[in-house]
């Protein structure tokens, strides 16, 4: 994700050299056009990664039973037993990374 947030911070960078230094524009004037459209193009990318991002997480795993059967429900149970709730659900994500944090503190609940 980062890669990609540096590929379009570079694409604005050209095109904000390309409008100045063809006079198609003040450099302040070009710096918040491209500025604008920069932030714009960020987070519709960031929206499209974490939209896909959720699909694959609930085509991987349906349902909260399905993310239960896939880590190891004594260890979480016991972490949480002995930790508490936050670094039980810090576990069970480092077992199972794609899970949601919403998701993973349901499972963790559940135990």
């Amino acid at each position: 994700m980062l890669m990609i947030f540096l590929g379009l911070l570079a694409v604005a960078a050209c095109v904000w050299l390309v409008l100045v230094l063809t006079d198609a524009a003040e450099p302040s004037d070009a710096l918040v056009a491209v500025g604008g459209a920069f932030v714009i193009l960020a987070a519709i990318t960031d929206a499209t990664i974490r939209h896909k991002r959720q699909a694959r997480q609930k085509q991987r795993f349906p349902s909260v039973d399905a993310i239960r059967r896939h880590v190891d429900s004594d260890a979480l149970r016991q972490v949480r037993d002995q930790k508490g709730e936050v670094p039980a659900v810090k576990e069970l994500r480092k077992q199972v990374p794609e899970v949601s944090l919403a998701d993973a503190v349901k499972v963790i609940r559940s135990l």
